[in-house]
């Protein structure tokens, strides 16, 4: 029975899922990314709908927050790309809206 608990939990909890949060999206000047649990990414790339890498930059260790500054970023869908050790990559929609 103790297996299936461990086993359930990761689906019911939204740290495993989301481990990151993103906000204001959509926004029109910056965006705060924070970890919900542990960092374990090394860097981050913003990347336009076709895949040209925007920006790509290195996240401290021990960060547990960052901003990217989207003011100069046309109006348009972009992702936001974390990359740990490992070479594994995490993707999030990333909005920018201009009025």
């Amino acid at each position: 029975a103790q297996a299936r608990m461990v086993n359930q939990q990761p689906s019911t909890k939204s740290t495993n899922a989301r481990p990151i949060s993103m906000y204001p999206n959509p926004s029109d000047n910056f965006v705060k990314v924070r970890f919900d649990k542990e960092n374990t990414y090394k860097k981050y790339k913003v990347t336009n709908s076709i895949g040209q890498i925007l920006e790509s930059k290195f996240i401290c260790p021990d960060c547990t927050e960052f901003v990217i500054d989207v003011t100069s970023y046309r109006t348009g869908l972009y992702f936001m790309v974390l990359v740990n050790e490992n070479g594994y990559q995490e993707k999030k929609k990333l909005v920018v809206i201009h009025e």
